[in-house]
Parts: C-alpha cells; structure tokens; sequence
C-alpha cells in the first residue's frame, strides 16, 4: 500500500530559512512555534521547469490555538532529516501541493520510452484572492 504525506518536507537549512523570514519568534528561537499574524499574507511556492506553482495559504497555516483567529502558525512545512552519505536534499511535496496544484501523469511509451517519454505536468489550482480567503 502506497502512502502519502500530509505536509511538506524540505532541507533542514532552506525549512528554516523559510519559517524564519515569515516568524520573527522562530528567527529568534528556532525550537519555537513559527506564529505569525494571520493578517500579514505569506505566499510559499515551488518552481518546477522555471514556473512558480503556489500553495494556497490556507493549506500553508493554521490556527495557532482554537478560537484564536489573530495568530497563525506555519505547521505544514518541516525538514527532513539529513541525508544519509552520497544522498541527496531533497522535497517532498505532500497534500498542500497536491491540493493547490493539479498535476498529472503521463507514462509515455513503456515499452520504447525514447519514441514516447512519460512526462509530468502541472497546473495552479490557487485562487488569486487565496491571501483575501485565508483572513475570512
């Protein structure tokens, strides 16, 4: 049975890099919450083949506590461990992705793949308002 992952995991230096620059308390204490306003708009995407594909900020950020509509916290994005030796950093763009972006496969020509390569294409299912719908 296939698995997949809910949230997104990234390299260790460029995850927190990333939750520093929208967390002032997580810049200064990378063992805290990354909270933030829920009114200050953050945008994470992904460039894949030199095109951006966002991930709505909704699926980006909760609620840091029930009831609290003022304070988010950036809970979907986390690093992954460090690679073992002669592996590489690498993504995994899990259900925030896969939620904000269609994507689709296709297998080509399994037989001669070099006649018919299998490709991936992706589309941006984000609305432009995304920022605008996460403040409702």
């Amino acid at each position: 049975m296939a698995q997949g992952n809910s949230i997104i995991r990234g390299p260790q230096d460029v995850v927190n890099g990333l939750l520093s620059s929208v967390s002032s308390a997580f810049a200064a204490n990378a063992k805290s919450q990354p909270t933030f306003p829920c009114a200050t708009p953050h945008t994470l995407a992904f460039q894949i083949g030199g095109q951006m594909f966002p991930i709505d900020p909704r699926d980006f950020v909760s609620q840091n506590k029930s009831g609290d509509a003022a304070t988010c916290v950036a809970n979907n994005l986390v690093a992954t461990d460090a690679p073992s030796t002669g592996a590489l950093f690498a993504w995994s763009l899990g259900d925030p992705f896969l939620k904000s972006n269609m994507v689709v496969f296709y297998y080509g020509n399994l037989t001669h793949p070099s006649v018919d390569p299998p490709k991936i294409g992706f589309m941006s299912l984000v609305p432009q308002n995304a920022s605008a719908l996460l403040q409702d």
